[in-house]
């Protein structure tokens, strides 16, 4: 048996409680990642050389699949409007959430291929 199809065969018998533990804990690092990531950034705005939380985000979907999307673009979300909350900013950091989001399907989907070939 390969070790997808033994993670699959364990993300499936989790509980309900666990599966929500999981997604919070994913949207949790990904706010946590992020924050290392801004921390990095070169001044003067939020441009950083390395972006820990997108690692975060295609192991996530690598590992438990697609079901996990939604928690990786709520911590991009809470990450964004935790740097400021106005209207203006809640347009921006649901387009940015998005686009975070997208960046971590494509490239799971990504490696999931050279993997398979």
């Amino acid at each position: 048996m390969t070790f997808n199809c033994l993670l699959a065969s364990w993300v499936s018998q989790r509980s309900l409680i666990q599966k929500f533990a999981l997604w919070l804990g994913i949207a949790l690092g990904y706010f946590v990642l992020a924050q290392l990531g801004k921390l990095l950034a070169i001044s003067p705005g939020y441009v950083s050389p390395v972006w820990p939380a997108a690692g975060l985000a295609t192991a996530s979907l690598l590992l438990f699949g697609r079901g996990y999307l939604t928690s990786i673009y709520l911590g991009s979300l809470a990450f964004n409007l935790a740097i400021e909350f106005s209207e203006s900013s809640l347009r921006i950091g649901l387009i940015a959430s998005t686009g975070s989001a997208l960046q971590a399907y494509v490239s799971a989907t990504v490696a999931r291929r050279m993997i398979a070939s």
